[in-house]
């Protein structure tokens, strides 16, 4: 800056600064005052270039953005400032404007830096700079392609020319600022679909009374039913408006404090509205802009929503099956209901926390057929399919049916997967047990048939004549019918001998105090009644008709003991007929001694013996108690559990008592492993799926054993393999790699290879801890 011109100096500066305001005064275009300013600025000193150039705030370089040019070319560009004299800088950085008349003569420079100016035509230089904010900001250049004194007229006119300019170009900056604004806000306000509405509070005195509206958007009378508002108060609209709404705004008017709140209001239709307020404008005018929408509909939805979802959680609640709802791409659980514990043995609580619970309790052996139906769901089908579970609760293996559906979003496709899953368990093991019992009532049928055919057979041979025959037979399938009635009865616990005898002997003993019974309760099973009610029912008819039942003073004696023979128990059965005077033995032997005879010692591996005196019958059955198979025996065996596959471990050796660590970054297998060992009766330390953690586990817990997965994810690693065998901790390896893989060191160390039997690795964990077993 310079001194203060003299007074012939300040006239012709107060005169250019004049043309110089009335240049760019209706000019509202920052490029355009610039370029009008330096052309005004060149002509007024006859310059050849006025330039104006930005400073880029590195302190290195500077970017000339536009020149007028009255001789010679452009020269826009990047520069810097170091290649131009330290001097120029320093006085720019500073705030001070940097005169050079003579620049090829100008000792301060050096040949490199009179050079560089030689190369843009430059003889003479002024530079003022554009300090704002302590910072230099541009810079105004004037150029003179020759040597040129400056006077200090010169001096001060690009001086007041680079603030003029400078104020002009910010104004019409922020000008054109204030125009976008203006045409943004006013595009909003025109097209927002939310009411918007700006509200002057009235008073009457200190108390808001009323608001006037001073201006409305295009959506407002949609949102709130108020048709020409503008100007008009809220009373004059609507009288009865309730007083809540006045005082909300008055507070937001009076403290500035903005709301966001929702609102009904019964005056307005009964509408509600989600409304943000805050004040505008200066505080004394109590001036409020309202940002609102009506959101009746929205309520009501919710509400409707809130209603359905109840239903269905009543519903889902109330259901004896397990619903549930997954993410599709996640399979993440997003609703389970309460049946879910009972069904699949998981809390619900427990499956939203982690998913693959679900699908670790699946038999390894039905998992593939449960993804691949998991899979088709996500692909937009509907599936029902039977799988096995081990339940966590209790661990028993159960069968589940699932039926699955795809959940469409709005353009149709699979958000969701949902379902109910029911225990079919007790209904499988029904269905079986039909099945088993059609093959056997078809297997009996045809038993008893042939049965019947030798009765039939048999009688024939010994009847003299046509109604003897009928006797016969009538009698013996009656006997016949007894028996298949006394089995059905008694499947599960067979049948008490006495009762047996009693029905038998009973109908045919015309006097009372006939016959006398004497023995123990004992149970028969279904092969020993079918004979011995046979055996019993022909020497009751024989008893009948020719001994002694068939006299007054007969009597009939059946007696019956337990007896041990060789360890084993038997059953001894006395019968005794007396009050007879002339029996005798009977010329052939029929279809009763037959059965007595000969089928007693075949099919009960004992004895039986007819003895016939003049006084009676004596007949002695003898035969041991445990059971043989029946060919008319009604109970069949009942599945009363359901195959556990690899996870049924019955035959697995006993690890209790032993503390096994598992390694596996496999989560279904690592989850299958654990199970069958803890099925085994072994703690299991882990799983781990990375080998820090397991290793610091086995520093912790002292394992008895450890199973390793060679890879967990970071490729083949032996460190924890290592660690342990320096404590002398047995451990296997379960791993897809082949034995190649193993190092030396290691090769004597149990391979096995992925997949494996759950069995198998159970039983190759009781080698390692009990290796002199077999």
């Amino acid at each position: 800056m310079i001194g203060q011109p003299p007074a012939g100096a300040r006239l012709q500066i107060e005169a250019y600064l004049l043309k110089l305001t009335d240049a760019i005064r209706q000019l509202d275009d920052p490029v355009e005052i610039q370029v009008v300013a330096q052309r005004v600025l060149a002509l007024e000193l006859d310059a050849d270039r006025v330039a104006y150039a930005e400073d880029l705030g590195d302190g290195v370089h500077v970017q000339l953005t536009r020149d007028w040019t009255n001789r010679g070319p452009s020269l826009a560009g990047r520069y810097r400032y170091a290649d131009y004299g330290i001097e120029l800088m320093t006085a720019l950085l500073a705030g001070r404007s940097s005169i050079r008349p003579d620049i090829q003569g100008d000792p301060s420079l050096s040949p490199a830096e009179k050079a560089a100016h030689a190369t843009l035509g430059l003889g003479a230089t002024l530079n003022v700079p554009l300090v704002k904010n302590a910072g230099l900001v541009a810079i105004l250049a004037v150029h003179f392609a020759g040597p040129h004194d400056f006077t200090e007229t010169e001096v001060a006119v690009t001086e007041a020319t680079a603030e003029r300019t400078w104020a002009a170009v910010e104004r019409a900056r922020a000008e054109a600022a204030l125009r976008q604004n203006e045409e943004k806000y006013r595009e909003l306000f025109s097209s927002m679909d939310q009411g918007y509405c700006i509200i002057q509070m009235l008073y009457d005195g200190k108390k808001a009374v009323d608001w006037r509206y001073i201006e409305v958007n295009a959506a407002f009378e949609r949102h709130n039913g108020l048709h020409d508002a503008t100007g008009k108060t809220i009373k004059e609209l609507t009288p009865d408006i309730e007083e809540k709404w006045i005082d909300i705004y008055d507070r937001v008017a009076v403290t500035g404090e903005s709301l966001r709140f929702e609102e009904n209001s019964s005056a307005l239709e009964d509408r509600t509205f989600d409304l943000y307020a805050f004040r505008v404008g200066r505080p004394e005018t109590r001036q409020v802009a309202v940002l609102f929408q009506d959101i009746s509909e929205q309520k009501r939805a919710q509400a409707a929503l809130r209603a359905s979802e109840e239903r269905f959680r009543k519903f889902a609640d109330a259901s004896s099956d397990a619903l549930w709802i997954r993410d599709a791409k996640t399979l993440a659980v997003e609703f389970a209901s309460q049946a879910m514990e009972t069904v699949l043995g998981i809390s619900p609580d427990a499956a939203r926390a982690d998913a693959r619970a679900l699908d670790a309790m699946i038999l390894p052996e039905d998992r593939p057929d449960v993804m691949a139906n998991v899979a088709a769901i996500r692909r937009g089908e509907a599936v029902v399919h039977d799988y096995r579970i081990l339940r966590p609760s209790d661990g028993a293996f159960r069968w589940i049916r699932s039926t699955g559906f795809p959940l469409l979003d709005n353009l149709g496709q699979v958000e969701r997967i949902a379902g109910f899953s029911t225990d079919i368990t007790d209904a499988r093991i029904s269905t079986e047990h039909q099945a088993v019992l059609l093959a056997e009532l078809q297997h009996r049928v045809r038993n008893i048939m042939a049965v019947i055919r030798s009765i039939a057979s048999r009688s024939a041979s010994t009847a003299d004549s046509v109604a003897s025959y009928q006797s016969l037979l009538a009698g013996r399938l009656t006997a016949l019918a007894r028996v298949q009635a006394l089995l059905t009865r008694s499947t599960e616990t067979g049948t008490i001998l006495g009762t047996m005898i009693e029905e038998e002997v009973s109908a045919h003993a015309p006097q009372p105090g006939q016959v006398t019974l004497d023995g123990p309760p004992i149970e028969l099973g279904p092969k020993a009644i079918e004979v011995l009610t046979l055996a019993i029912h022909e020497l009751t008819t024989n008893a009948a008709k020719y001994g002694a039942l068939a006299v007054p003073h007969g009597k009939l004696t059946i007696r019956w003991t337990q007896q041990v023979r060789r360890g084993t128990d038997w059953l001894h059965i006395d019968w005794q007929e007396s009050g007879l005077t002339d029996l005798s033995e009977p010329r052939r032997r029929g279809f009763g001694s037959e059965l007595i005879e000969r089928r007693i010692p075949y099919e009960l591996d004992g004895t039986g013996e007819m003895q016939f005196s003049p006084t009676g019958l004596r007949c002695t059955l003898e035969f041991p108690l445990p059971e043989k198979a029946s060919i008319l025996d009604t109970a069949s065996p009942t599945p009363v559990s359901v195959h556990g596959g690899s996870l049924d471990l019955a035959q697995a050796p006993n690890l209790s008592g032993y503390r096994i660590l598992v390694s596996e970054d496999d989560y279904l297998l690592a989850s299958d492993v654990s199970t069958a060992l803890r099925r085994a009766g072994a703690t299991v330390i882990g799983p781990f799926a990375d080998e820090m953690r397991a290793k610091e586990s086995a520093e912790t817990e002292h394992p008895d054993a450890a199973i390793l997965d060679i890879n967990l994810g970071t490729g083949a690693g032996f460190g924890l393999a290592a660690y342990l065998g320096e404590r002398a901790t047995p451990f296997l390896f379960l791993t897809g790699y082949d034995t190649g893989i193993i190092p030396p060191g290691l090769a004597g160390i149990t391979q096995i290879q992925k997949p494996a039997s759950l069995l198998k690795v159970v039983q190759a964990v009781h080698r390692l801890l009990r290796p002199t077993e077999t």
